[in-house]
């Protein structure tokens, strides 16, 4: 009978308690749960501070670039009299506004997929 295998050692018994297979990993909590279903699904505000500084800054810059591109592209002389002289400037700001927004949100979503790829 030296041919017969060893015998295996005895099977314990699995945990009866739950975190008994051993350290717990991080559990997310509601603000970190809402923020990934914001990445991921879409149409939801973001509640990070760095998210929202970024967009921030974006849009006042394109805000402030449109302001200059108003007073250049329609200076007062060519509005003529039925507009007055800040239409120009103010157009620009509200263009250069909404173009930086949609521009701040392909940027919050490029920096979304990078933490994504990092986690």
């Amino acid at each position: 009978m030296q041919n017969d295998p060893p015998t295996p050692p005895p099977l314990s018994a699995p945990p009866t308690q739950p975190g008994a297979l051993g350290p717990k990993t991080h559990e997310p909590d509601g603000l970190e749960t809402y923020q990934r279903v914001a990445e991921t699904v879409g149409m939801l505000p973001s509640m990070r501070w760095r998210d929202n500084l970024i967009q921030a800054v974006i849009v006042i810059a394109g805000a402030l670039v449109g302001t200059l591109l108003g007073l250049w592209l329609l200076p007062a002389d060519r509005l003529g009299e039925d507009l007055p002289s800040w239409a120009g400037p103010a157009a620009g700001a509200v263009g250069g506004a909404v173009a930086a927004c949609l521009l701040s949100g392909l940027v919050l979503m490029l920096l979304g997929w990078i933490r994504a790829l990092r986690k």
